[in-house]
């Protein structure tokens, strides 16, 4: 004679049976584990605690620990993969129009970059049918050819997306009159067409000032 077991979903009473045989502080442990697991996935080394440094600026508590091994992974993963000379095809959609050694030795600017070669970048850009145009650039101290730019995104067809930071988002290296001169800036152009986009700049945590 056969003898069939039925098995079925456990039960909340079977789970709670079976997690009475393990030892308290394994519970305990495995717990924390999970928890500390969830923490690093949502916030990753970041932590949702502010905490104030002595100059009084408010940043992100991160993690000291975690913080270095990720950033020594990094720096493997990176390693490895130059090593493995693995290549990846080029995105054709997306080109990148660089300031180089070259540019900035032409122009004789180099911080902040030359806004009038920049004009004509996105005027000849703008010209050769780009389905979009984005700066990473962020425009928060005047220059002598502002007026050049202003007048180029002022005519643009192309969508175009500025970088943007704020005080509010990033408190250690956006002042509160670099975000005023960026939106002073981007309200002259008055062209639906360019908008800012948002970035959070994110620098190392040791770093002076």
């Amino acid at each position: 004679m056969e003898a069939r077991v039925s098995v079925g979903l456990p039960t909340f009473a079977s789970i709670a049976k079976d997690l009475a045989q393990v030892p308290l502080g394994r519970r305990i442990a495995t717990t924390l584990f999970i928890i500390i697991a969830i923490l690093l996935a949502r916030f990753s080394w970041e932590t949702p605690i502010m905490v104030a440094d002595d100059d009084g600026s408010k940043h992100n508590w991160t993690i000291p620990i975690t913080t270095d091994a990720e950033r020594a992974l990094y720096d493997a993963r990176a390693s490895y993969a130059a090593l493995a000379a693995r290549k990846v095809a080029q995105e054709k959609r997306i080109l990148l129009v660089p300031f180089t050694e070259d540019s900035q030795g032409r122009t004789g600017e180099r911080s902040p970059l030359d806004r009038t070669t920049l004009a004509e970048a996105l005027t000849n850009l703008d010209g050769m049918g780009a389905k979009a145009i984005g700066i990473d650039i962020l425009f928060d101290q005047a220059q002598p050819d502002d007026s050049k730019l202003i007048a180029a995104l002022r005519v643009m067809k192309t969508p175009v997306w500025m970088g943007y930071a704020d005080n509010a988002h990033n408190p250690r290296d956006i002042q509160v009159w670099q975000q005023e001169f960026m939106d002073k800036f981007l309200a002259s152009i008055g062209n639906p067409n360019v908008r800012k986009a948002s970035i959070h700049i994110e620098s190392d945590p040791g770093r002076s000032r």
